[in-house]
């Protein structure tokens, strides 16, 4: 069966329509990292990132209902070897909560280290600021070796083990609340 070049061009089109489809689909609830940087100030490489957060409809449901989120953002650095395996020089956590107060009908972003509150009128705007991490002390030039290669690599998830007992059982088995980004690669000069 002989296929014409106006049908090869329908069916290029369709598939290409189709990915697209899916593609927007797979990010319409999930988490995507758009970008990491470190930058050195003194002795210390401080981590700039920009997370794109999208809730399911079921997370959306539970935050509206009073369900406290949740969120985590791990970095390494990794020490790049051509011989042995790679080795992680450093593991670094930052959590984040996520709340809506029903009464006031405004959303709370709390960074959980220092406890720092912030107060949004909407979700998006919550989630926006939420996807921006700024000035974050990642590595100390002492824990590097000069002329070595090193990466790093970011990721963010929601925190289904934070969640009340209820919830827990059910977010492991439903797609809807595993909420991960890919791990974001950068290589650090040094």
């Amino acid at each position: 069966m002989r296929v014409s070049t106006p049908q090869k061009m329908a069916l290029l089109s369709m598939l290409l329509t189709l990915g697209l489809c899916l593609s927007q689909g797979v990010n319409a609830n999930g988490f995507h990292i758009n970008a990491v940087s470190a930058e050195r100030q003194e002795d210390v490489y401080y981590l700039e990132a920009d997370i794109h957060y999208a809730l399911s409809d079921d997370v959306r449901e539970a935050l509206f209902n009073g369900v406290s989120l949740e969120f985590e953002i791990d970095a390494k650095v990794i020490r790049l070897r051509p011989w042995l395996w790679n080795e992680t020089i450093l593991s670094k956590q930052r959590r984040y909560a996520l709340r809506y107060r029903a009464l006031s009908k405004y959303y709370q972003v709390i960074d959980l280290s220092s406890d720092e509150t912030t107060h949004f009128k909407t979700l998006p705007r919550a989630l926006e600021m939420l996807g921006q991490v700024s000035h974050w002390p990642l590595v100390h030039v002492d824990q590097l070796t000069h002329k070595e290669l090193y990466q790093i690599k970011v990721r963010c998830r929601l925190d289904v083990g934070a969640l009340p007992p209820p919830l827990q059982s059910s977010s492991l088995f439903s797609s809807d609340w595993q909420l991960t980004s890919d791990w974001f690669v950068w290589r650090l000069n040094y």
